[in-house]
């Protein structure tokens, strides 16, 4: 195996485990995306035997055309509120981040596999704007 063939194969390796570590690393998907094409990118060059710069180059094409493309939407992580949840017999569950802004009473709270989905029983403004409005809820 020559070493440009061996050079390629390890940077595939390399592709291929990050596309795997990053997002257990809390990396989004467009930004394991964006590492995961340079690396493509990289290999494709190095097969091509493009020189350094020419390989750069090719990289930094291929990213940008990727981050032109994903626009990740911008109102997600702003939509996002934060409430305090509390059981009918008064004990804490802490506080929650939930995606939608209203939870009238009868609202389900759908939990991970493995926990009990929460009803809403009850909702108790803050008056308070530090404060976080509490949900009262049953497990469902």
């Amino acid at each position: 195996m020559s070493s440009q063939n061996k050079f390629s194969a390890g940077w595939f390796v390399l592709t291929v485990v990050l596309a795997f570590v990053l997002p257990s690393l809390g990396a989004s998907a467009v930004e394991t995306t964006l590492v995961v094409v340079a690396l493509v990118a990289l290999i494709y060059a190095t097969v091509l035997g493009m020189d350094a710069r020419d390989r750069l180059q090719s990289i930094e094409r291929h990213v940008a055309r990727i981050a032109e493309a994903v626009d990740p939407p911008k109102a997600v992580a702003s939509s996002s509120v934060h409430f305090t949840l509390i059981t009918a017999d008064g004990d804490s569950l802490g506080p929650v981040e939930l995606q939608r802004p209203d939870w009238p009473p009868g609202s389900i709270i759908y939990k991970p596999r493995g926990e009990p989905n929460l009803r809403i029983v009850d909702v108790i403004p803050n008056d308070d704007p530090e404060g976080f409005t509490i949900l009262v809820v049953e497990p469902e």
